[in-house]
């Protein structure tokens, strides 16, 4: 085909996305890995924490509603879980996560109170501190 102006020879030509995926390759993602260090492995542990005396708490937002455990799935958007509260034990690795449909502190003061009676049916510890 020849060309009638000649910047159309530096315009790339389209390709449709099956044939770009046919051709996909790996790449390296350029994440550096770093080896732990022997001598700092399981510094928090250290301490000689017993179970429930340091629990570090953290909580989490997700973009897309997720679905209740009850129900058909026909709630609404704003009756789905929209996030949640992520408990860990320093001493035992213990971890809850418990979600909620909102981050309010009513829904996080239940999530504590269950994580809490799930510890001391866990292992018969009560919380002391959270971090």
């Amino acid at each position: 085909i020849a060309k009638k102006e000649k910047s159309t020879s530096s315009c790339p030509i389209p390709h449709c996305s099956t044939w770009d995926m046919a051709r996909a390759s790996r790449r390296s993602p350029g994440v550096m890995k770093q080896i732990a260090l022997e001598e700092r492995e399981g510094v928090i542990a250290a301490k000689d924490y017993k179970v429930g005396e340091h629990i570090s708490v953290d909580q989490y937002v997700v973009k897309t509603p997720g679905r209740l455990y009850s129900g058909y799935g026909r709630e609404s958007s704003d009756r789905r879980f929209h996030g949640g509260t992520i408990f860990n034990d320093a001493a035992s690795g213990a971890i809850y996560v418990h979600n909620q449909v909102s981050l309010g502190g009513d829904e996080t003061v239940m999530a504590k109170s269950t994580f809490e009676s799930w510890l001391y049916d866990l292992a018969f510890a009560e919380v002391k501190q959270y971090h």
